[in-house]
């Protein structure tokens, strides 16, 4: 499978070592790995190999206890997004996921349905509980907005949380003041879900979004950290289409707004960035920093147990929603 053997530098691998301690990632495992082939694993949809290089596209993301809850909030308004992000900038291939965001007078959350239920489940199976069917992904969806985000309204503060690959019952945090979007009003007008919308361009993060919001549901954005137009976002688009989020539903409901606390790992908006970066570059290293092996490697030995991937020759291409 390697091929010639790519090695990393010891720089890289010395930093991405000290990042993993600095962060002092706690473990938890959620069951065992059947083993397979390396037909078997390369068979596996969205992985595949170029240049002697293992790309397993989307990311694996280990699951993270979530019986320790916090309300902070709660929600009048339930709105659905369907959201299609091309992970891997060298294939057009686009997976789906759902983007929920629950909107309140003082709080929005939003988080990847996706992620939320596959921890949810994991965690009444862990617990015993009986109420593990009930958490299921919707049909076609795939895990690959592993992240909440909580805007608070009367402080104009962000709370972002997020998984990393092979990190497992860890959310790293870090806060943030919400940035400022200039947005350009394009005077152009569309129907969309039976509200009339408005066009709205802006850049952000190494990103140019182009939004269509109405005003005849008078919220801040809603969605994700967008902020400063006066009506709920129907759709958002990167002008490469790499990021489509789109209205699917929305209802009037009341729900608890939770966080998870005791979960969360707080650091800087800097280290959180260098670290997801570096779990994508060279996942096997920073596995086998935290407990020995590769989560997906465990799955790809061949039946003498011999490992068949090597660090350098196995990664999660990165395409994060910010770029900057």
């Amino acid at each position: 499978l390697c091929g010639r053997k790519t090695q990393k530098s010891t720089n890289m691998k010395k930093t991405i070592l000290l990042i993993t301690t600095i962060l002092s990632f706690s473990i938890m495992s959620f069951g065992q790995n059947n083993e397979m082939t390396l037909q078997e694993v390369a068979s596996m949809p969205g992985a595949y190999i170029y240049q002697d290089v293992y790309r397993h596209n989307p990311p694996s993301f280990p699951r993270c206890d979530l019986s320790d809850s916090l309300k902070i909030g709660e929600s009048t308004l339930h709105v659905e997004y369907e959201l299609y992000v091309v992970s891997d900038t060298m294939t057009t291939t686009k997976y789906q996921d759902k983007v929920i965001c629950l909107i309140g007078d003082k709080i929005y959350w939003t988080f990847g349905e996706s992620s939320w239920v596959s921890n949810m489940r994991a965690t009444c199976q862990l617990t015993g509980s009986p109420d593990a069917n009930k958490y299921n992904r919707s049909e076609g969806c795939t895990e690959i907005f592993a992240s909440s985000l909580y805007r608070d309204l009367t402080t104009g503060n962000l709370i972002n949380c997020g998984l990393i690959p092979e990190i497992r019952n860890t959310m790293f945090r870090y806060d943030e003041t919400l940035p400022e979007m200039n947005w350009e009003l394009t005077g152009e007008s569309e129907e969309m879900a039976g509200y009339i919308c408005q066009k709205a361009v802006t850049k952000y993060a190494g990103r140019e979004w182009t939004v269509w919001f109405s005003p005849e549901v008078p919220v801040d954005c809603g969605l994700w950290k967008f902020n400063g137009l006066p009506g709920l976002i129907m759709k958002a688009a990167d002008s490469k289409e790499e990021y489509v989020f789109t209205l699917a539903s929305m209802e009037q409901k009341q729900e608890n707004i939770t966080r998870y606390p005791k979960r969360e790992k707080i650091v800087s908006r800097k280290e959180y960035r260098k670290a997801e970066k570096n779990s994508h570059d060279d996942p096997i290293l920073i596995s086998k920093g935290a407990d020995g092996y590769l989560l997906i490697m465990s799955r790809s030995r061949n039946l003498t147990g011999d490992e068949i991937f090597t660090s350098g020759h196995f990664l999660y291409p990165y395409n994060p929603i910010e770029l900057e």
